[in-house]
Formats: structure tokens, sequence, C-alpha cells
């Protein structure tokens, strides 16, 4: 609903919005997505939240505001454009705890949670350690969003490296879970973390269907689970 009106210091983006009303253009814009969208979730989405930092309780200072109004809002959207290692704009990844305690300050504020753009860097040229650091990095937090009662979901940008918002030429390539030839890179475990929770309402936690999990996690079903996985890589 409204998305990036945070500087990473916790204050407010310089906008025409901004600077004409004040703060109060953010709970305004979800009174009014509400009353002529009456169906549709209404998040705050941002980046950089997963660091637990000012602009973590600039997110929640949003959420307060909001609801000081009278107004309704669903959620709060993690952007989750990661690193798994330190990268010229990104710092190390948070931890799965370190995760979970954001989602959970998240919560306390009665609103839903949800990863909306996962990606996560490397420095290349990448090694079989490093991607195995990434699969560890993305299984880190898909885990942290499942932990959690109110995390909704998990929507990872870019079909595959080729089409992600970072530029191949950028030296912090290799960020999604697919290469440039929709290739699977990512382990087969976590993927499977990532595209087969789901849940049963919006209220509903995500769960796992662990016959699922497990067929793929013995190296079985490789064939069903890439069916699934890579439809959107020949679209």
């Amino acid at each position: 609903m409204v998305n990036e009106a945070l500087e990473e210091d916790g204050s407010y983006r310089s906008s025409p919005f901004y600077n004409t009303i004040g703060e109060a253009f953010i709970p305004l814009a979800f009174k009014f997505a509400k009353k002529y969208s009456p169906k549709s979730e209404l998040y705050y989405n941002d980046y950089n939240l997963e660091y637990n930092g000012n602009k973590t309780r600039g997110a929640e200072r949003i959420v307060k505001l909001i609801k000081s109004y009278g107004v309704h809002i669903d959620g709060v959207g993690l952007q989750a454009h990661l690193a798994q290692e330190v990268t010229p704009t990104a710092g190390a990844l948070p931890s799965q705890a370190g995760l979970e305690t954001v989602l959970k300050g998240l919560t306390a504020l009665d609103v839903d949670v949800v990863y909306t753009e996962i990606d996560i860097r490397m420095n290349t040229p990448a090694t079989p350690e490093k991607l195995k650091a990434q699969a560890k990095a993305y299984e880190s937090v898909a885990r942290s969003c499942l932990a959690v009662k109110r995390c909704v979901g998990m929507t990872v940008w870019g079909i595959s490296d080729a089409f992600s918002w970072i530029p191949v030429s950028d030296s912090r390539t290799l960020p999604t879970e697919w290469n440039t030839d929709c290739n699977h890179r990512v382990s087969s475990p976590v993927r499977v973390l990532l595209f087969f929770g789901t849940r049963t309402s919006r209220r509903s936690p995500l769960t796992m269907d662990s016959s699922r999990v497990s067929r793929v996690a013995r190296g079985r079903g490789d064939d069903y689970s890439d069916s699934e996985l890579r439809m959107v890589c020949w679209i």
C-alpha cells in the first residue's frame, strides 16, 4: 500500500506527499485504499527492516501511527534484499534468531508480516562453498518465517539471475535461486521450504507438507519438484 517511506535512520523520506501533508499521508493513504478497495490486504513495505535497527523502529512507528488514526493495516512487508556476506552495499546476513526477533516485534503490534522480495547476494566469483552458504542463507530466511505464526508468506524477487533487479555487470550477482539459464542453484530442500510453504487462510500460519519435503530432501521426486518450481522459467 505504502512503499519505502523511510530513510535508513528511521526518519521519513522526502516526497511530495510527506512534504505537503506530513506523516499523516500514510494513514490517509491506508484509509482511502480501504474505502475504495475494501477486499485488498494493506501493507507497509520496505527494505533493510531485517536488521532490527532504526529503520525497523520506523516501521513499527508507522504501524502505530496508522492504528492511532483508527485506520486498518493488515501487515508489514520486509523486502529481504540481503547478502550472505558483507558486500559494498549490504551488511552481514542477520541470524535466523535475529530475523525471528524482528518478525515477532512487528507481529506484537497485531499485524501480519511477509517477506516480499527475497534475494540473497554474494561477492563473485561464486565457489562451491559460497553456493552452499547461499543455500543456507535462503534456508535461514525461510525457516524464520515458518517459525513465526503471523508470517504469512514468502516471495522471491526475479525468476532467475537473468531477470534480477541486480545487474549482471554488478559485482554482487547471483542473488536468486536459479542461474541465468533457469537451472536451480539452491539445494532442493531449501527450494521446498521457500515454495511449498502454504497457509489455509490469511490468519493461519505457513505450514509444510512434510511428505513432499522429505521426498525431495532424500533426493527423490526431483522431477516432480522441478516441474513445479521451474514452470515460471518456461513461460
